[in-house]
């Protein structure tokens, strides 16, 4: 199987995973291509909407979370500038490690360009995992063989849209899983091919809800593309019709969740 991988640099929803599919399995990944690096939730610009912003991660990440979240990503950016001088130094990014594994590594800055297509056609994967927030035009989903494979933090089509694995856990009750799916136009509309229920105490914090994500990703993204190359296998429709769409938590709804996680917390133990 040729796959390729499309993805953002991020050290907390995308990279960790990007590596391990790649340490899982280098010989059957073609080329990776980054498209360049991202944060949690969309761009904000203003000093206001960025406290506004930094007051909603505190709630949602936790106080011990928040940090942890913050050095991270400080020590990402530190090494991604010092990889620019000496790529050696680079020890984070999926990039630095698809080259040393001997994986080819394709800049990306813009999916849908003509130029990325054509690059595309020539590796000609099989499968293409999108890990972006980009939204994929139909010229480069024709591309790949089997189709471009989405991973989802929750089992569609409930939770559609940004932070899913976050608004699962946020539920009464919990409804926490993982879907990979085919990509179509839509945003997170796709025909199903694999889900996964997971079994999460719904009083934990959300960074550990994220730790077991990244944990259960890898193996089950390289399960969906043997079922992708399995003779007669079928994708399952994703009955998404009238489901809403979810965007980046507002302070109130952080609030709102950390109300539900406190009001969890104080209850015995099962």
């Amino acid at each position: 199987m040729r796959v390729g991988i499309l993805y953002s640099e991020d050290p907390t929803f995308f990279s960790p995973v990007v590596r391990k599919v790649l340490q899982a399995r280098p010989s059957e990944v073609v080329a990776v291509f980054p498209t360049g690096s991202r944060g949690a939730g969309p761009r904000v610009r203003g000093l206001w909407p960025r406290l506004v912003r930094l007051a909603t991660l505190w709630l949602i990440w936790e106080p011990a979370g928040f940090v942890a979240e913050l050095a991270a990503r400080s020590v990402a950016t530190a090494r991604g500038l010092v990889g620019r001088i000496s790529p050696a130094a680079d020890g984070w990014t999926a990039q630095a490690l698809a080259r040393q594994l001997g994986v080819r590594v394709v800049p990306c800055p813009d999916p849908n360009s003509e130029a990325f297509i054509e690059e595309l056609r020539t590796l000609a994967p099989d499968v293409l995992l999108n890990q972006t927030d980009r939204m994929l035009k139909k010229p480069l989903l024709q591309v790949p063989r089997l189709g471009v494979l989405n991973r989802h933090g929750s089992l569609l089509p409930r939770f559609r849209g940004r932070m899913a694995s976050f608004w699962s856990h946020a539920a009464e009750p919990p409804a926490h899983g993982m879907t990979f799916h085919l990509v179509d136009e839509g945003l997170d509309t796709g025909p199903i091919v694999l889900q996964h229920p997971m079994a999460v105490d719904g009083r934990a914090s959300y960074p550990e809800v994220l730790a077991r994500h990244r944990e259960a990703a890898p193996a089950l993204f390289w399960q969906a593309v043997e079922m992708l190359g399995t003779p007669g296998f079928a994708s399952r429709p994703n009955a998404h019709e009238g489901t809403p769409t979810y965007r980046f938590p507002t302070l109130a709804e952080a609030r709102a969740y950390r109300r539900v996680l406190e009001r969890r917390r104080s209850q015995p133990c099962p």
